[in-house]
């Protein structure tokens, strides 16, 4: 199982919606109002400090002084450009280039009543991602001049028109949006800057974006692929998961905005997060929460989407997120709600308190009306599985009682390699050691005593790879059958991160200061077989064809058991086996064999 883990979030059965939270303010003297003009007064509040990648939030709030009402439109998020204006000066004295925004006219209906000494407050939501998108780059202070032209207010404006019959005629009758009195006397316009904001640009820290990544990938010799193993379990996984086999459940492309386990941690409260994963052979099956590429981007009846190599992931870590989790964005932050896996699933060992939140837009199941399903997906980690290249470095020459005669053909040492023995259920025997490229060498194998001194041994190990604590216990929970109570010899070692890196090309954005940690193990069940393998299964193919029915079940239920180990042989069993042998081993390879869908 490929597992990935970045401090991201996770879905299941929704819970109560989103809370809509709006960060606190700074008292008005350390941040003071600027300048009134004819009782109008602003004041822009900006983070003081930030690092590349995280949101840019800005605050205004608009302030009548006066001792009347006053009118005026609640533009000031940026609605129309010709009267809002933000003005940037980057560290070099050099103005940065904004974007362009809507323009359009302002109808009387939208200048509203600010009473006196009341507040209005507007948010504008990242513009290092909108209106100044990737232009923070150099570190250094950045000065913001904001200024609201404020229009006059017209007395009457022409909205649309209606058919109407007048004399007898059809005729076309204007639809006109009118002032009030109220709205005549009281209006407000004019031109009032706020006091000047400096925002300062820092390079990344440790604190503010750190990656950690786990892979387990089970080994199965003269396999082309790991995992070919996990269809099975790929099916069995939530509904919500988005996978493209064994049943393809893509996502749709948002309507209206722009078993590896990989974690994030950040001190940042919102942090915009690029995350993206390439199988360099082979192929991703199934992930969560939901990817940004690819998405099936069609229409109801679009065509099947073609076999990928790659996922990305675009999101935001921490726990102030925009809200855009229906089909129109709203301009509130919203803290993002984790909904959890139900208990009993391996899912909940996978989260971790201490991973930053990763909130994405997915889509609910319904496909009928696909501009309607947008959600947001909030958890712990990010989860991906797939078919990668199988790392067979290690072969088994011969095992006996106690030793096993293993061979490293890699060209890289083997730092930590691990044995256990349990063909004797109640004496199991241990060994940790290490191998030298190409070494072939014979393991002594010591009575393992206390089973958990050597598990502690293992948890040490991982923590010394990168891992945190928790991560390193997550893991070895997660994968405690596979690693310590399957029967037989199994081996497992831990995979030079070059290793990792060639087959899975992890690249985020922004990128950390220091590289992503990345720990894979190499797991080999039935590390003795083989020598014997071929014996034990070309006996069970054969009792699939025998009289007995508890025979022919038994024989069944041992290579379904066998995994990846047997498909070899029961490929060539169910095209030139009897009849009962083929029909029995297509049943098994249906069952658990990922690979005829690869090719």
């Amino acid at each position: 199982m490929a597992l990935l883990y970045c401090a991201l979030t996770m879905i299941g059965k929704a819970e109560p919606g989103p809370e809509t939270v709006l960060p606190p303010l700074p008292d008005e003297q350390s941040v003071p109002f600027g300048k009134p003009v004819d009782g109008i007064a602003l004041r822009l509040i900006a983070p003081a400090e930030v690092c590349p990648g995280q949101a840019i939030n800005l605050t205004v709030q608009v302030k009548n002084l006066s001792q009347r009402e006053r009118y005026l439109p609640e533009i000031f998020g940026f609605a129309s450009a010709q009267h809002v204006k933000l003005e940037i000066k980057g560290p070099n004295g050099k103005l940065l280039k904004q974007s362009n925004r809507s323009e359009g006219p302002v109808r009387p209906s939208a200048f509203k009543r600010l009473k006196p000494n009341e507040v209005w407050r507007a948010e504008i939501r990242d513009i290092q991602g909108t209106l100044f998108n990737g232009q923070f780059q150099n570190e250094g202070n950045y000065t913001l001049t904001y200024t609201f032209n404020g229009p006059k207010l017209p007395a009457t404006t022409t909205v649309g028109w209606r058919d109407t019959i007048k004399d007898g005629h059809q005729v076309k009758e204007d639809l006109l949006d009118e002032a009030t009195q109220e709205q005549l006397a009281g209006a407000w316009s004019g031109s009032v800057t706020a006091s000047p904001a400096q925002i300062t640009l820092v390079p990344m820290k440790e604190q503010d974006l750190t990656v950690h990544e786990w892979g387990v990938f089970t080994v199965f010799n003269d396999q082309e692929y790991a995992n070919l193993n996990r269809k099975a379990e790929w099916g069995d996984l939530p509904d919500f998961f988005y996978r493209q086999f064994p049943t393809q459940r893509l996502r749709w492309a948002p309507a209206a905005w722009d078993k590896p386990l990989i974690y994030f941690y950040s001190n940042r409260t919102s942090l915009k997060l690029e995350v993206s994963v390439k199988f360099v052979h082979g192929a991703p099956v199934v992930w969560w929460p939901a990817a940004a590429a690819p998405v099936d981007a069609g229409g109801i009846k679009s065509a099947p989407i073609p076999k990928f190599d790659s996922l990305a992931w675009s999101g935001w870590l921490g726990t102030f997120v925009p809200n855009h989790g229906g089909m129109v964005p709203t301009p509130e932050w919203i803290t993002p709600r984790e909904t959890l896996f139900p208990a009993g699933q391996w899912l909940t060992d996978a989260r971790l308190e201490n991973a930053a939140l990763f909130t994405v837009c997915g889509s609910k199941m319904q496909r009928t009306a696909p501009w309607l399903t947008d959600q947001l997906e909030s958890g712990r980690f990010v989860f991906y599985d797939g078919l990668v290249p199988s790392p067979d470095y290690l072969h088994c020459l011969a095992s006996d009682a106690l030793s096993a005669t293993v061979k490293n053909a890699a060209a890289f040492p083997i730092r930590r390699l691990y044995l256990l023995d349990r063909r004797l259920p109640q004496k199991p025997q241990t060994a940790r050691t290490a191998l030298g490229a190409a070494e072939e060498k014979k393991i002594d194998l010591a009575p393992a005593g206390d089973l958990a001194a050597f598990i502690r041994q293992i948890r040490a190990d991982l923590i010394e790879a990168g891992l945190f604590e928790a991560e390193a216990d997550s893991l070895l929970k997660i994968w405690h059958q596979g690693f310590f109570a399957n029967s037989g010899l199994v081996a497992f070692y831990l995979l030079p991160r070059e290793e990792y890196d060639a087959m899975l090309v992890l690249r985020v954005a922004p990128e950390p200061a220091a590289a992503p940690t990345r720990v894979g193990i190499a797991l080999h069940p039935n590390f003795d077989a083989e020598p014997a393998i071929t014996v034990r299964v070309t006996g069970w193919i054969t009792q699939l064809d025998a009289d007995d029915f508890k025979t022919r079940e038994e024989a069944e239920r041992q290579l379904t058991l066998a995994g990846p180990v047997a498909l070899r042989l029961l490929q060539q069993a169910a095209n030139d086996g009897s009849a009962e042998v083929k029909i029995s081993a297509r049943k098994i390879l249906d069952a658990g064999d990922a690979g005829n869908w690869l090719k």
